[in-house]
């Protein structure tokens, strides 16, 4: 089974990984901009900071509040950073399908979940919520997937959980609230009763998952922290069912 059909007629996700060299590659993306940050806001811990890796961020004595500091707008890679993932092994494997397939910059965004802190943790929710609340939009004939990176992890302690065939439903009950000046799906089911599972990801071990399963952040219980980069592809409609279509008539 390919990704494609993992994704759609699967569980609804599918995993793949980069080499030591991609993974090596998109720490430097995220660290160039962390730093960059860092550098306008405290320029006395840059040094320490790249020094002790931002795995390590936690231990820094930042002088400012975690949550309002890392908004998105400060952790979303330049336009530059999307032909270096559009080169690396796992695209050219998606593009090798989907000939249409390509990064969508506004939702290519990395995360920092420090040890122990439940407010660094995206709640469990579907993607496709937050579309259907209009937050963004897509070229006109596309349709969209997700992926979930792993950049730095300890397995089983900390990463992605999902619910595996959740895509296949739309009984997941939310409701919308208001926050952080956009419109945010809120999950009125508990994740514990859904029962969602921890990946055990390693560094450089991805997830593609479809745009309607239910995945979220787990609690760290690491001693470093989480870093994971999302990147959402967009690839024509009709592609897309077609290839789909194909697979399932080869399949038969």
């Amino acid at each position: 089974m390919n990704f494609w059909t993992e994704i759609n007629d699967g569980r609804g996700y599918a995993l793949d990984a980069l080499t030591p060299a991609e993974l090596a590659e998109v720490r430097r993306v995220i660290t160039d901009q962390y730093l960059g940050h860092l550098r306008a806001a405290a320029p006395e811990l840059v040094g320490p900071a790249a020094a002790a890796g931002i795995q390590n961020y936690h231990t820094l004595p930042v002088p400012f509040d975690h949550g309002s500091f890392w908004g998105k707008e400060k952790r979303v890679p330049p336009l530059s950073a999307v032909p270096v993932f559009e080169r690396m092994g796992f695209f050219r494997r998606i593009r090798d399908l989907l000939p249409s397939a390509a990064v969508y910059h506004d939702d290519l965004m990395w995360r920092v979940v420090r040890p122990n802190q439940p407010s660094d943790v995206g709640p469990v929710h579907a993607d496709k919520w937050f579309w259907d609340a209009g937050n963004g939009a897509l070229p006109a004939g596309h349709d969209r997937f997700k992926i979930w990176m792993a950049v730095f992890t300890e397995p089983g302690r900390n990463g992605l959980t999902v619910k595996e065939h959740s895509h296949t439903s739309d009984r997941w009950k939310h409701h919308f609230e208001f926050k952080h000046g956009k419109m945010k799906p809120v999950l009125d089911e508990s994740p514990e009763e859904i029962g969602m599972e921890l990946l055990p990801l390693a560094a450089g071990e991805m997830v593609l998952f479809h745009d309607a399963l239910l995945h979220g952040g787990a609690l760290n219980v690491g001693t470093t922290c989480r870093v994971s980069i999302e990147v959402t592809v967009m690839y024509l409609a009709d592609e897309g069912e077609r290839r789909l279509a194909e697979a399932r008539r080869a399949a038969a």
